[in-house]
Formats: structure tokens, sequence, C-alpha cells
């Protein structure tokens, strides 16, 4: 799931092609929420909707929110810890999860 602006749309879906679907939805909060609902993974380039635990809580497939951004207070980071669930930003790891998370799905990393 993406939400950000449409010029990386086409980038993003590239460089995912063959591994995942993108499925983008606009920075509106019914929209995201709709949406993450149904994500295994979520990328804010917008970072215009707050994701608050009950939206984190109804994401049963959700496994990593990263946010093209240095920070992420829109989103409720102790609610993705709760869940085991790792916050990516443009500063990195959030936390250890994240990294060891990262080295074992990535092949040829590391």
């Amino acid at each position: 799931m993406y939400c950000g602006p449409s010029e990386a749309l086409d980038a993003l879906t590239a460089a995912v092609a063959h591994k995942a679907e993108v499925i983008a939805v606009p920075p509106e909060t019914i929209s995201v929420s709709r949406a993450l609902a149904k994500a295994d993974a979520y990328l804010d380039a917008s970072m215009k909707v707050r994701i608050t635990r009950a939206m984190i809580d109804s994401a049963e497939h959700l496994r990593i929110i990263a946010v093209a951004a240095t920070g992420a207070d829109h989103v409720d980071a102790a609610a993705l810890k709760d869940r085991a669930i790792p916050l990516l930003t443009l500063r990195g790891q959030t936390s250890s999860f994240a990294i060891s998370h990262q080295r074992q799905n990535t092949p040829g990393s590391y």
C-alpha cells in the first residue's frame, strides 16, 4: 500500500514488479484506514494521515510501515511495537527487530 505523490508511484511499482502489488490510496483517513486493514506493508510518503492504534489493530496482515521522512510522529509507534511491527524512516530502523527482519528477508544483503 502506498500513499504519497503520484510521481513516485510508477517508480515504486517498477521497483517491486513481480514481488508485490502496489495499491495507491489518497491521503484521506478513511481511504488509508480501509486499505491498511488489508495491507501487508505501508509506504507513507504523504505524512498527512495519522496512523492510530485502532487502524494498526485492524490491520491483521501488516508486517511493516516505512515513512519517507526522518520522523514518524503521525504513526502510533507504541501500537506497532506491541505487535512487533517495524517502523522505518529515512533516519533508519526504529528497532533491532527491523534490522533482524530485513537481514532475514533480503537476499544478498549484509
